[in-house]
């Protein structure tokens, strides 16, 4: 069907307008404004809502946050995808993504914001120390065993101890039980200086 200027929502706004009768233009010139409104309202709405605004990743990351409080663990993984999309890279995001799917038991979305974290920030230790943990977890002991090696060194404290006592499980698990019995001992060292 074509469409012709008088068919046109134009033609007849424009003929509203030129009536010789003050109501009608009125009637026309109101309802010009109503949807001038409409389109406003609309675009500010989408600016609060799909991205303009500056601070929308913590907005995301805060609701996420709430969620998963509240115990809507799911919801708040959208959320928290949501902001990871927003501000790739998001440390506290990630962070909040690989707890959350790990809690819930969502072992390839707890990978990816762990892989995440590690690309992002590869001397992070507590990040490379989860990742070993979900490798062994799915029994990719290589993988673990890497990942432990570059946390366990830079860790301290307890953690420490928990990174070398996870790298000589892994080690023991591989068939490597030298190895094995060196990060037990290193594990027991620092026990023993707490």
């Amino acid at each position: 069907m074509v469409t012709t200027e008088k068919q046109s929502f134009l033609f007849y706004l424009r003929s509203a307008f030129l009536q010789p009768r003050i109501e009608t233009s009125l009637f026309a010139f109101s309802v010009f404004i109503f949807f001038a409104a409409a389109m406003t309202g609309a675009a500010y709405y989408s600016y609060q809502n799909y991205g303009f605004a500056p601070d929308l990743e913590l907005q995301a990351l805060r609701q996420a946050n709430r969620l998963k409080s509240g115990g809507w663990f799911e919801d708040a993984l959208t959320e928290y995808r949501a902001s990871a999309a927003i501000q790739p890279g998001n440390r506290e995001t990630l962070y909040s993504m690989a707890l959350t799917s790990g809690a819930t038991g969502d072992a390839d979305t707890a990978a990816w914001a762990l892989q995440e974290l590690v690309r992002y920030y590869p001397d992070d230790p507590t990040a490379n120390h989860l990742l070993g943990k979900l490798y062994m977890h799915v029994n990719r002991r290589g993988l673990a065993i890497e990942y432990f090696e570059r946390a366990a060194p830079k860790l301290s404290g307890i953690q420490a101890v928990e990174a070398y006592t996870d790298l000589a499980k892994a080690y023991e698990l591989s068939g490597r039980p030298e190895l094995a019995a060196e990060n037990r001992r290193k594990a027991a060292e620092l026990r023993a200086r707490r």
